[in-house]
């Protein structure tokens, strides 16, 4: 499983890196002039703290916009309580910093929506 992290943070490029090995994943580093990822990423993981102001805006509109097609997950000290509200009301994963337990719920919620979900069914 692949995970884009948009981030021009060298310290937390290198964590991401280490951190997603420990369960399985792997890591593609975005930088801004990227722009925002495509839909070949199993997850998604936004620095908001290192990303241009105009892009962050740009980012959380996007991320509101529409319903997520993937785990997705930021991590930022400047987000307002009600900005953190709005973004966990729409299926995202939010932090204060980056850290290892944001990479195992990823993992967890992208293994959940790979699995099929099987219904029983009685004959009668």
């Amino acid at each position: 499983m692949s995970i884009a992290y948009l981030t021009v943070d060298q310290v937390n490029q290198s964590l991401a890196q280490e951190w997603s090995a420990h369960v399985a994943l792997n890591v593609e580093i975005l930088m801004p002039r990227d722009g925002y990822p495509d839909s070949c990423y199993t997850a998604l993981v936004v620095d908001l703290d290192y990303l241009p102001a105009e892009l962050r805006g740009e980012v959380l509109a996007e991320l509101l916009r529409s319903p997520l097609a993937r785990p997705t997950a930021v991590h930022g000290y400047n987000l307002t309580d009600e900005q953190i509200a709005t973004l966990k009301g729409h299926g995202v994963i939010v932090h204060r910093r980056l850290s290892p337990k944001l990479f195992r719920r990823l993992r967890d919620l992208a293994v959940e929506r790979r699995m099929p979900s099987f219904q029983s069914s009685s004959a009668i």
